[in-house]
């Protein structure tokens, strides 16, 4: 029994060594200079180590992409004060997409559930059929929506794709955390006067917590981290962090160290996010995977 334990600590020992490489790799790269990047063997921790790349993303000066006179590159875009405006655009966009599939998810659960109509039990199934297909075939679609209604590098233009990615699969997760809900507290409210209105905000939504922070999480991920709709209707006011990095890509060589810098940046609000909700999103989780 001693011996499947131990050898159940080493291999989970393993797996979790293997699933931090990637963000120990960037670490390391993030504190070399170019011309280490790039030699052969690669190395995982720099020799002499530098802030110059982490600096760099914060300054306004011009980031370049200059080896030795053996490999020059060329330089990058300009970075400075131009990455921490990226930086507020995903914020903005990635709270605007989370808070607004919560807002639009909740009446749609809630009318589905409390009331019986035809075809109400399909709603949430039809919600679902959008991911029968790969996102990327509405990117021309919503590029012309866009372009007709003049919100190409707008917001707006942004969160309509966002919310057709995450409004069906909220809608299908509070479906099946709300279906078991005790909805005698609901009528017990609306026996001591309560509006629907009121009970739903006071009573239901208040006991759903966890659900609905499960949900606004997907969503806020979801947005921080998508690239392909932000890299065809964002421009020069909206453009987020992943568009950005992509400026450090150039066309004959890669900028390994400020990327791994920007990248690690970029993490650092999801894992803030992600531990001050954990227990709330863990019980979202179990409870959701339970009910319906």
């Amino acid at each position: 029994m001693k011996i499947m334990k131990i050898f159940s600590i080493i291999i989970l020992f393993l797996l979790a060594s293997f699933s931090f490489l990637p963000i120990i790799v960037s670490f390391g790269t993030s504190f070399m200079t170019l011309e280490e990047s790039y030699k052969v063997p690669p190395k995982i921790f720099p020799t002499n180590p530098v802030l110059s790349n982490w600096i760099r993303l914060f300054s306004l000066e011009e980031i370049t992409g200059e080896l030795t006179e053996t490999y020059e590159y060329g330089k990058e875009a300009r970075s400075g004060r131009i990455l921490i405006d990226n930086l507020f655009n995903s914020i903005l966009i990635s709270l605007t997409t989370a808070f607004t599939s919560i807002l639009i998810s909740i009446p749609v659960v809630y009318i589905t559930i409390r009331f019986k109509f035809r075809g109400y039990s399909l709603i949430p199934l039809s919600a679902l059929l959008i991911y029968m297909f790969p996102s990327i075939i509405l990117i021309v679609p919503v590029y012309i929506l866009d372009v007709n209604l003049g919100l190409i590098d707008t917001y707006v233009g942004l969160l309509i794709p966002y919310l057709i990615l995450t409004v069906p699969f909220i809608v299908w997760f509070l479906r099946a955390y709300f279906i078991n809900f005790p909805w005698e507290l609901e009528e017990a409210a609306l026996i001591d006067g309560c509006s629907r209105l009121r009970a739903l905000y006071e009573v239901i939504l208040w006991l759903a917590l966890p659900g609905l922070i499960t949900a606004w999480l997907y969503a806020f991920v979801m947005a921080w981290g998508e690239f392909n709709f932000a890299l065809i209707i964002t421009g020069s006011s909206t453009k987020t962090v992943p568009i950005k990095l992509l400026q450090f890509v150039q066309q004959h060589h890669v900028n390994w160290p400020v990327l791994m810098a920007g990248c690690l940046i970029y993490s650092f609000p999801i894992i803030i996010i992600f531990y001050a909700i954990e227990k709330y999103f863990i019980a979202g989780l179990l409870t959701g995977s339970i009910k319906g």
